[in-house]
């Protein structure tokens, strides 16, 4: 059987994953990143990711995942600084949500011979964009991102690059993104260009393993938005997976259900939004 990756929205088909065997808590590992401050926008931090990555967090550990087995990269806003705290007393390795801290960790970590478990969780809140310089790709932003640095992580690669790294296990893979999908600059633009070239590519080596399942749930479509809402202080779609993923029993979750629930809110109009404020 060829790799199997799902994913929400547009032409893409989404097939449901039928091995949902009892996972070892301990051989479970997670990324998540919380990007609520930026280099390009200082006066306008979001409120939201960085708590809902904690909050996933505290999911995993109410599982029994060991606290070593999750990296927390976060950048909290003013308001939310007691995420840190949070963090720090559950002895949660945490950085801030920098280009250079997730690479590191990445290639470090993910990447390394003989790394992996069963499972890998991929948890992303914060500012996304799509750029079609030379092809159409969703860049997920970091905290130090400016006009002039674009930093950035284009993060079909790291999908990719997970999927066919040789001596990766992590045979199950869900990705859970909470960013928009929509163009800041003009195609052509200086700002395009750069953004495109400093954006962080994770290299792969191109080979495909069957073993590896990976589940891709995006909050919004290509060109399309989705809501931060400042005042719950969550991200709707972040709301939605933590609300469902809160009622089930296992670390392999009902990821039916949280497409379903993810797809009738965006048909409900709500997406449409950037900002509720």
């Amino acid at each position: 059987m060829g790799e199997e990756i799902c994913y929400l929205g547009g032409d893409r088909s989404l097939f449901a994953m039928t091995n949902a065997a009892e996972i070892n808590p301990e051989q479970v590992y997670a990324l998540v990143v919380g990007v609520e401050t930026y280099e390009i926008d200082r006066d306008k931090p979001l409120n939201g990711p960085a708590r809902d990555g904690l909050n996933f967090i505290e999911w995993l550990l109410s599982k029994d995942v060991p606290t070593e087995n999750i990296a927390f990269f976060v950048s909290p806003s003013h308001q939310n600084r007691d995420v840190l705290l949070s963090a720090q007393e559950q002895d949660i390795m945490h950085a801030s949500a920098t280009l250079a801290n997730v690479e590191e960790y990445i290639n470090s970590e993910l990447k390394a011979d003989g790394a992996g478990g069963e499972l890998l969780y991929v948890f992303w809140g914060g500012h996304g964009i799509v750029n079609r310089v030379d092809r159409e790709e969703r860049q997920l932003i970091f905290s130090d991102f400016t006009a002039a640095t674009g930093r950035s992580i284009v993060i079909e690669t790291l999908i990719e690059a997970l999927r066919t790294t040789r001596d990766v296990i992590f045979e199950k893979q869900i990705f859970f993104i909470d960013a928009c999908a929509n163009p800041i600059y003009p195609l052509g633009s200086p700002e395009a260009n750069q953004s495109a070239k400093s954006a962080l590519r994770i290299l792969s080596n191109g080979e495909s393993y069957s073993t590896k399942e990976q589940y891709v749930l995006f909050a919004a479509d290509i060109d399309n938005t989705t809501i931060n809402d400042s005042l719950e202080g969550t991200g709707i779609f972040s709301q939605i997976v933590l609300g469902e993923l809160a009622k089930q029993a296992s670390l392999w979750p009902d990821l039916d259900a949280i497409n379903r629930l993810v797809e009738d809110d965006n048909r409900s109009g709500r997406a449409s939004c950037r900002e509720r404020v």
